[in-house]
């Protein structure tokens, strides 16, 4: 009995000693324990994220199982780094998650419940976004908390596009514009005044393998490339909200495209950066954000450039101002290095359009002109023609009629707007002509020199390369040459003497020399009178027509057989006819007497006479049908008297008898021998037949 006593009372007072209320340190070993939150920020697909940012600050907001504020000190454990105290105040408090690494607060109470919410990015300078919402979870509920009944962990997933943009810049060749071996010279400077995180930035080359990162010095980064034009660079890792901005090399005017060993500035290239409707600003300056990464399109243009051709002419006798003078205008594109060929615009106007032409580049829309889009061959060449005070510019200059709409569509929404086409682009299309496009003119009527220090003589062919800050002008001012010759000579076959010749001239002018000397067998001086004047249509090479009025000059010359003159000092390109006059008694054969004077040559003209003799006229010969029988007396002697010396008495025709052909017209004199031949013919015949008729029997 009295060891279940003992037994009894032992188990009573272990259950006092662990369960007693003098026991409180054995009574919290039941109590609920205190739980941690782990916070990592990772990418969409759930890997961590470092490299592009510092880090982010989370907002914690926390209650009590008995709905009292969370207050206290909390232990924040950063791998990689020392632990830290995290003071709630009023239930909040703020902690800070390094990219790359997982935060953890301690100690929290069992059961209570906690709001998070990323607030703020921390830059890599310390500076914060205000406002950071690019960041989700899907470890909370519908109200961003969750509910502390065990160890929790947050993955806070971040949108790597939304925090950085790609861009793309693609040189691109407009209309055949540059040949392939051209470059795109780009250069884009960053600056990170805001200590964005600049490590994942690089670049690359398509075509080239090599990955380009950039070095940041003194807080810029720059970017400086040579693009094959048709090719891409690709920027990636760019931070939204950075600064870029570039310098002479990245604006719109100057440095851009790089071709023939040389920076193709003003002279030469033009950029026109077209993309979409949101994406027209330039990239010379800016801050990357949304709307900036995509493709930037390039387009490589040549400036269009112009030519001019002037024609005009000097006193005296300079030309019919209805006149039309031919050129030959070849065109070889040197960027391409091929013929430039394809249309060409035209334009023809009168002095005032050359006055514009040398004091700017500008054609006033009151000037009247003619223009019209030329055809070229496969060698890049067209004919041309001016009359006398013309100019034809090749080309088009500024002209406010240019471009009527307010932007040029290059493609599909692609745009140029009017404030980049006033340095007026190469539009193929529409007959422009591309600078460094090589101009040589040959003016095709060679009968002009050149006004002393002013001009170029006709024939003379002048070249040059266009650019885009001058217009070349040709200028053909010349005057009219007078150096041809005409030598008249003339030959005689038979009885010679003085022969009259008509010298006639028709010229353009009516204003050319009156009084011209001449030499050789003869000497002296011509003196042309205008007799009269006549119009013709002259038709150009090109097809254009004019009516021309000539004036028609004579002079008379006299010249034996075996003369010959030369007239000197005659217009160059005048028309001339030699007649001679009356030439009776003489066959005349002449070379030359027509044709056009040449500059700086004799036109030979000669006339041969030969006599005509008059020939013996035969005795006429009697035709059987009137054929008489003429009988013939002897000759008379002196004793005897003189009897007829003959009788003529017409033949009677014979009469038919049958069997016998008798041919009418047969002279008489034959008709004392016909019927003697026939009877002798028959009489054989039958003398024939009669010994045949013998020698049967």
């Amino acid at each position: 009995m009295r060891n279940r006593h003992h037994w009894l009372t032992a188990i009573l007072l272990s259950f006092i000693l662990l369960f007693g209320p003098g026991y409180p340190s054995l009574r919290a070993a039941s109590a609920d324990p205190d739980l941690s939150i782990d916070f990592t920020i990772r990418d969409k697909n759930g890997d961590p994220v470092s490299g592009f940012t510092h880090g982010y600050r989370v907002l914690i907001q926390g209650t009590t199982d008995s709905g009292s504020d969370l207050s206290g000190d909390y232990t924040l454990a950063v791998s990689g780094a020392a632990d830290t105290t995290v003071s709630f105040s009023s239930g909040s408090a703020t902690i800070e998650v390094p990219a790359g690494t997982v935060a953890t607060i301690r100690d929290l109470p069992f059961n209570s419940q906690v709001k998070l919410r990323v607030v703020q990015r921390i830059r890599s300078n310390g500076n914060v976004d205000a406002v950071y919402e690019d960041v989700t979870t899907s470890d909370l509920d519908s109200n961003d908390s969750l509910i502390l009944d065990s160890d929790k962990s947050v993955h806070f997933n971040v949108d790597h596009e939304s925090l950085f943009k790609t861009i793309t810049i693609y040189p691109k060749v407009f209309e055949d514009s540059w040949p392939e071996d051209t470059l795109f010279r780009y250069k884009m400077n960053f600056w990170n005044e805001e200590g964005l995180d600049l490590s994942l930035l690089s670049y690359t080359i398509e075509g080239d393998p090599t990955v380009y990162t950039p070095a940041m010095v003194n807080g810029q980064l720059t970017i400086e490339a040579m693009i094959p034009v048709n090719k891409k660079l690709t920027i990636r890792g760019l931070p939204v909200g950075i600064s870029f901005g570039g310098n002479n090399y990245t604006t719109a005017e100057q440095y851009n495209i790089y071709w023939n060993n040389d920076y193709q500035a003003v002279a030469g290239g033009f950029i026109a950066v077209t993309d979409v409707a949101a994406r027209h600003e330039s990239l010379s300056s800016g801050v990357i954000q949304d709307k900036t990464q995509g493709t930037w399109t390039i387009n490589l243009f040549r400036r269009s450039a112009s030519a001019a051709i002037a024609k005009f002419y000097a006193a005296p006798a300079g030309a019919d101002p209805d006149e039309l003078y031919d050129f030959k205008v070849t065109l070889f594109d040197t960027a391409l290095n091929r013929p430039h060929t394809g249309k060409v615009w035209v334009t023809i106007g009168s002095v005032d359009l050359y006055n514009s032409i040398m004091h700017g580049s500008f054609i006033p829309s009151n000037i009247p002109v003619t223009e019209k889009l030329v055809d070229t061959d496969a060698n890049g060449s067209f004919y041309l023609s001016l009359k006398a005070n013309e100019v034809a510019v090749l080309g088009r200059l500024y002209q406010d009629r240019f471009y009527p709409q307010d932007y040029l569509t290059i493609g599909t929404n692609e745009r140029v707007y009017n404030n980049q086409l006033s340095p007026m682009l190469y539009l193929p299309q529409e007959g422009l002509l591309p600078v460094y496009t090589k101009v040589t003119v040959e003016e095709l009527t060679k009968d002009y020199e050149a006004v002393p220090g002013v001009g170029k003589p006709g024939g003379y062919v002048q070249e040059a390369t266009s650019t885009y800050a001058t217009t070349d002008v040709f200028h053909y001012l010349n005057a009219r040459l007078f150096d041809s010759s005409l030598r008249l000579s003339k030959t005689v076959e038979g009885e010679n003497g003085e022969f009259d010749f008509t010298i006639r001239l028709k010229d353009v002018s009516d204003t050319i020399p009156d009084t011209y000397s001449y030499s050789g067998d003869k000497q002296g001086t011509l003196n042309f009178a205008a007799i009269s004047s006549e119009t013709g249509t002259k038709t150009a090479k090109d097809g254009r027509t004019s009516d021309i009025e000539y004036s028609i000059f004579e002079a008379t010359i006299s010249l034996k057989g075996g003369e010959s003159i030369t007239i000197d000092g005659l217009p160059a390109g005048c028309e001339y006819e030699v007649i001679e006059k009356d030439p009776e008694g003489y066959n005349v054969e002449s070379t030359g007497s027509k044709g056009t004077l040449e500059s700086g040559k004799t036109s030979e003209v000669s006339f041969t006479n030969r006599r005509i003799t008059p020939t013996p006229t035969d005795t006429p010969v009697s035709t059987p049908a009137t054929a008489a029988t003429t009988t013939s007396a002897p000759p008379v002697s002196s004793d005897t008297t003189p009897v007829p010396t003959s009788t003529s008495t017409p033949t009677p025709s014979p009469t038919p008898v049958p069997g016998k052909v008798v041919k009418t017209g047969e002279a008489s004199g034959k008709s004392g021998t016909y019927i003697p031949v026939l009877f002798l013919i028959s009489a054989v015949s039958v003398g024939g037949l009669l010994v045949r008729k013998k020698d049967e029997e």
